[in-house]
């Protein structure tokens, strides 16, 4: 990531914020939460006009970022904001990514009901797109939401999330 800054910076800078996305998310990742922050809010970082896919990586980073930091209710509005941004720019596709990222910093936000709802939002949504290289991830977290809450339901969301392992 750090090699596809340096060229992205050098020769295409409108990629630089998916990498910079991605290696917050790395940084992270290894607990680098200071590093991650101090990348993110290089300047150089956002001169250039976000792209959908820039977009998707910088506002994935800022919940990232705020749920890292503890600070879970910046990251609930940072989802928001990001999901009413990507719905009026016409990105279905990247929307269950953002539902599932709002589902956890709801979790994070001690709001496990609207938590559950935002993650059956994200699944509905995954399904009726195809696009299902995270469905395993939202149906397990959601399988671990529904345990700790007592619902029933966690048994067929884990069967749902075995079944779309076995899928991928």
């Amino acid at each position: 990531a750090r090699t596809a800054l340096a060229l992205a910076r050098e020769q295409l800078p409108q990629f630089a914020g998916i990498c910079v996305g991605c290696l917050v998310w790395c940084l992270i990742q290894q607990g680098e939460t200071a590093a991650a922050e101090a990348l993110f809010n290089d300047p150089a970082t956002h001169e250039e006009t976000q792209q959908i896919f820039q977009f998707f990586d910088l506002s994935m980073a800022t919940i990232l970022l705020n749920l890292a930091g503890g600070r879970p209710d910046d990251a609930v509005a940072a989802a928001r904001q990001a999901i009413e941004q990507l719905t009026d720019m016409g990105g279905r596709g990247w929307l269950p990514d953002f539902h599932h990222a709002l589902a956890t910093a709801l979790i994070a936000a001690g709001q496990p009901d609207e938590a559950a709802a935002q993650l059956g939002t994200a699944i509905d949504m995954a399904r009726e797109t195809g696009i299902r290289a995270a469905l395993w991830h939202m149906l397990s977290d959601a399988t671990a939401l529904a345990a700790r809450r007592g619902d029933p339901a966690a048994g067929d969301l884990r069967a749902a999330a075995a079944a779309e392992i076995d899928y991928v």
